[in-house]
Protein backbone atom coordinates (compact mmCIF):
# COMPACT_ATOMS: atom_id res chain seq x y z
CA UNK A 1 0.00 0.00 0.00
CA UNK A 2 2.88 2.53 0.78
CA UNK A 3 4.51 1.67 -2.16
CA UNK A 4 1.21 2.72 -4.23
CA UNK A 5 0.67 5.58 -2.73
CA UNK A 6 4.54 7.07 -3.30
CA UNK A 7 4.02 5.65 -7.06
CA UNK A 8 1.19 7.82 -7.13
CA UNK A 9 2.57 10.56 -5.30
CA UNK A 10 5.64 11.03 -7.30
CA UNK A 11 3.69 10.62 -10.57
CA UNK A 12 1.17 14.01 -9.49
CA UNK A 13 4.64 15.66 -8.67
CA UNK A 14 6.16 14.72 -12.07
CA UNK A 15 2.85 15.17 -13.93
CA UNK A 16 2.18 18.69 -12.55
CA UNK A 17 5.26 20.24 -14.05
CA UNK A 18 5.10 18.78 -17.09
CA UNK A 19 7.51 16.34 -16.22
CA UNK A 20 10.78 17.48 -17.58
CA UNK A 21 13.64 18.78 -15.27
CA UNK A 22 14.32 22.29 -14.23
CA UNK A 23 15.62 24.33 -17.10
CA UNK A 24 14.09 21.99 -19.86
CA UNK A 25 11.68 22.75 -22.58
CA UNK A 26 8.90 19.75 -23.77
CA UNK A 27 10.19 19.10 -27.05
CA UNK A 28 8.10 21.05 -30.34
CA UNK A 29 8.68 18.51 -33.35
CA UNK A 30 7.65 19.85 -36.21
CA UNK A 31 7.44 18.72 -39.82
CA UNK A 32 9.06 20.89 -42.53
CA UNK A 33 9.31 20.60 -46.57
CA UNK A 34 11.16 23.33 -48.97
CA UNK A 35 14.44 23.11 -50.52
CA UNK A 36 18.18 23.40 -50.11
CA UNK A 37 19.30 25.21 -53.04
CA UNK A 38 17.31 23.14 -56.15
CA UNK A 39 17.07 20.17 -53.74
CA UNK A 40 13.83 19.19 -52.22
CA UNK A 41 13.77 18.00 -48.88
CA UNK A 42 11.87 16.88 -45.51
CA UNK A 43 12.80 17.80 -42.48
CA UNK A 44 11.91 16.56 -39.07
CA UNK A 45 13.49 18.79 -36.29
CA UNK A 46 12.83 19.66 -32.73
CA UNK A 47 12.81 23.06 -32.46
CA UNK A 48 14.00 22.94 -28.22
CA UNK A 49 16.61 20.71 -28.12
CA UNK A 50 19.40 21.75 -26.02
CA UNK A 51 22.97 22.22 -27.78
CA UNK A 52 24.69 18.90 -28.65
CA UNK A 53 21.61 16.83 -28.93
CA UNK A 54 20.07 15.15 -31.70
CA UNK A 55 16.86 17.08 -32.95
CA UNK A 56 15.95 15.31 -35.67
CA UNK A 57 16.51 14.04 -39.50
CA UNK A 58 15.84 15.00 -42.91
CA UNK A 59 16.06 13.42 -46.34
CA UNK A 60 16.01 14.85 -49.49
CA UNK A 61 12.64 14.18 -51.28
CA UNK A 62 14.26 12.03 -54.30
CA UNK A 63 16.30 9.66 -52.12
CA UNK A 64 14.32 8.99 -48.98
CA UNK A 65 16.14 6.11 -47.36
CA UNK A 66 19.27 8.26 -46.92
CA UNK A 67 18.49 10.41 -43.81
CA UNK A 68 20.83 12.76 -42.46
CA UNK A 69 21.00 13.10 -38.72
CA UNK A 70 20.57 16.70 -37.36
CA UNK A 71 22.39 17.60 -33.99
CA UNK A 72 21.58 21.28 -32.45
CA UNK A 73 24.68 23.53 -32.15
CA UNK A 74 22.89 26.62 -30.75
CA UNK A 75 19.53 27.60 -30.34
CA UNK A 76 19.02 30.76 -29.07
CA UNK A 77 15.14 31.17 -27.66
CA UNK A 78 14.36 29.40 -31.55
CA UNK A 79 10.72 29.15 -30.12
CA UNK A 80 10.46 33.56 -30.51
CA UNK A 81 11.91 33.27 -33.59
CA UNK A 82 15.28 33.55 -33.18
CA UNK A 83 18.94 32.06 -34.66
CA UNK A 84 19.59 28.09 -34.82
CA UNK A 85 22.72 26.72 -35.87
CA UNK A 86 22.22 22.84 -36.82
CA UNK A 87 24.90 20.19 -37.83
CA UNK A 88 24.11 17.74 -40.25
CA UNK A 89 25.95 13.77 -40.06
CA UNK A 90 25.99 11.56 -42.46
CA UNK A 91 24.34 8.14 -42.51
CA UNK A 92 27.91 6.88 -41.79
CA UNK A 93 28.18 9.78 -38.58
CA UNK A 94 30.39 12.09 -40.35
CA UNK A 95 29.91 16.16 -40.47
CA UNK A 96 28.83 16.72 -43.53
CA UNK A 97 26.99 20.56 -43.34
CA UNK A 98 25.35 23.25 -41.00
CA UNK A 99 22.43 24.71 -41.54
CA UNK A 100 22.40 28.38 -39.87
CA UNK A 101 19.13 30.47 -39.44
CA UNK A 102 16.16 31.18 -38.15
CA UNK A 103 13.34 29.42 -37.16
CA UNK A 104 9.99 31.29 -36.43
CA UNK A 105 6.53 29.83 -35.09
CA UNK A 106 4.70 32.54 -37.12
CA UNK A 107 4.32 30.31 -39.87
CA UNK A 108 6.37 27.54 -38.97
CA UNK A 109 9.61 28.13 -40.98
CA UNK A 110 13.25 27.34 -40.67
CA UNK A 111 15.03 29.37 -43.19
CA UNK A 112 18.76 30.59 -43.54
CA UNK A 113 21.84 29.20 -45.67
CA UNK A 114 23.33 25.57 -45.71
CA UNK A 115 27.03 25.55 -46.05
CA UNK A 116 28.41 22.01 -47.04
CA UNK A 117 31.34 21.37 -44.73
CA UNK A 118 33.72 19.71 -47.26
CA UNK A 119 33.04 21.77 -50.29
CA UNK A 120 32.68 25.13 -48.23
CA UNK A 121 29.78 25.64 -51.41
CA UNK A 122 26.49 27.39 -49.56
CA UNK A 123 22.93 27.52 -50.39
CA UNK A 124 20.31 29.14 -49.62
CA UNK A 125 17.28 27.11 -47.56
CA UNK A 126 13.82 27.56 -46.41
CA UNK A 127 11.69 24.86 -44.95
CA UNK A 128 8.05 25.38 -44.18
CA UNK A 129 5.41 23.64 -42.40
CA UNK A 130 4.48 20.46 -44.10
CA UNK A 131 1.33 19.99 -45.17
Amino acid sequence: MATLVLLTFLFAVLTSFGGYPAGQQEPVWEDLAGNIGPYKVFMHINCTADPGEKCGYYYYKDRPASKFTLVMVSNENALAGSKMTVKELSPQGRHTGTFKGYFSTRGINFSGTFTNTRTKKQFKFELLEAE
